[in-house]
């Protein structure tokens, strides 16, 4: 293979090389069982830091320090502010983020 053909298999293989570098990244923020777990709890619909917290029973801190990697990765999303009809503080819902490519595949896993 020499000319446009070698240039064309080279552009393929950069845009395969992309593919597996993003599936390599989304693996390794999902390798974390608590991660796993907020996905699968977002997974069954909408829920704010609150909601995680009584779902998962884990600290404010380790929670804010996973959804933190998961935000990097692009794969839960905000959604904005839900204040209840109580005297309760506004809460920020987290759903799966749907425009990313990788968020649903997980959710089938999990």
């Amino acid at each position: 293979m020499s000319g446009p053909a070698l240039r064309s298999a080279s552009k393929s293989l950069s845009a395969d090389d992309e593919v597996f570098d993003l599936a390599a990244r989304t693996f390794r923020v999902m390798s974390a069982p608590m991660r796993l777990k907020i996905i699968s709890s977002l997974c069954e619909g909408e829920k704010s830091v609150t909601q995680l917290l009584d779902a998962i029973q884990t600290t404010q801190p380790n929670m804010s320090q996973h959804l933190a990697s998961l935000y990097r990765a692009d794969l839960p999303h905000r959604s904005g502010i839900l204040t209840p009809r109580s005297l309760e503080p506004a809460h920020r819902r987290f759903p799966v983020n749907p425009r990313s490519p990788h968020a649903h595949p997980p959710c089938r896993t999990v």
